[in-house]
């Protein structure tokens, strides 16, 4: 958001998390309060859609908020462009929702991603990718800079630092040719949907079945 004001853009950015069925929402909304997110409820009936809720980032200072209208279909991910609280609020909000990544890919415009499946999948929907190498021990520099080499120009690969992820990623999707060059390479590399299927008949042909 502080990116988007910068370059004057008017508009506001929407931002949906899909948590790993491994991480509980509670632990890690109670490891970001200290940096000034703050957990919020999902809407009514969201939590049965896999909403888990939202973190809300006003400077460090708590607020009530308000649960927002979370609906994870492909297209539109809500009633209001996800993830804001509005131009003028000085708020930033992201959804948390866990089994609708398939979802949240489809209905994205790109993704900051520090995975080795789940990017590859949103480079072959065509979706720009931005990345980093992490902290743990599984997407390593190393790591990822295979993955750059395995995808090609599907994934922006940049430092661990906010500013740079950010700037990257406006840079992406504010180009429309680095956007068709990264939706291409991503498909071209992963080939077209049905995979497995092909696979299995394949194995079933090999089998005289």
């Amino acid at each position: 958001q502080e990116l988007l004001a910068r370059k004057g853009e008017r508009r506001t950015a929407g931002f949906w998390v899909a948590l790993s069925g491994g991480l509980d929402f509670a632990k890690v909304a109670k490891r970001l309060k200290p940096l000034g997110w703050v957990a919020q409820p999902p809407a009514a009936g969201a939590a049965e859609k896999g909403v888990c809720g939202s973190l809300l980032y006003n400077d460090g200072h708590s607020g009530s908020g308000r649960p927002e209208s979370e609906n994870p279909e492909s297209g539109r991910l809500g009633n209001e462009r996800p993830g804001s609280e509005g131009q003028n609020s000085g708020k930033l909000r992201m959804t948390v929702a866990k089994g609708r990544f398939a979802d949240i890919l489809a209905a994205c415009d790109g993704v900051v991603g520090l995975a080795g499946t789940a990017n590859e999948q949103a480079a072959g929907l065509g979706k720009p990718v931005v990345t980093f190498p992490g902290r743990g021990p599984q997407f390593t520099a190393e790591f990822a800079r295979m993955q750059k080499r395995l995808l090609g120009e599907a994934v922006a690969l940049t430092e661990r630092e906010p500013d740079r992820v950010a700037a990257e990623l406006y840079a992406v999707l504010t180009d429309a040719k680095r956007r068709a060059a990264a939706a291409w390479a991503g498909r071209e590399r992963m080939g077209e949907p049905g995979g497995a299927e092909r696979i299995a008949g394949i194995i079933r042909d090999y089998l005289g079945l």
